[in-house]
Formats: C-alpha cells, sequence, structure tokens
C-alpha cells in the first residue's frame, strides 16, 4: 500500500529491533532522544536536519 510507518514512544532496546525488523520507517521514543527543554529545541533540529531512519540505528 506504499504507508510510511512512523513508531511512537520507542523506550527500549528491545522495541526498536521489534520495529527495525517489522521495516519501521521512522520512530520517536525516549530511547532515541529523551526529553529537551524548549530552548533547546532550534540547536537540536539544526545539528539533525536528516535524521536517521530507524533502519539506520
Amino acid at each position: 500500500m506504499n504507508m510510511h510507518i512512523l513508531a511512537e514512544g520507542i523506550e527500549t532496546q528491545e522495541q526498536l529491533v521489534f520495529l527495525q525488523s517489522c521495516g519501521c520507517d521512522e520512530g520517536q521514543g525516549f530511547l532515541l532522544c529523551p526529553p529537551v527543554a524548549a530552548s533547546e529545541v532550534p540547536a537540536l533540529l539544526h545539528k539533525n536536519e536528516n535524521p536517521p531512519r530507524l533502519a539506520q540505528v
């Protein structure tokens, strides 16, 4: 169906491995990036202009 899959709430390495094995495209969660203060977001976005896909993590 040519769908793009985004997983939310990835908190453990086991979850990440499972999602990668299922072909999940992207994800977010504490494991990949812990919460940051709002004032830190611009620098984080600038640093990660092209964030890695789950397949590359």
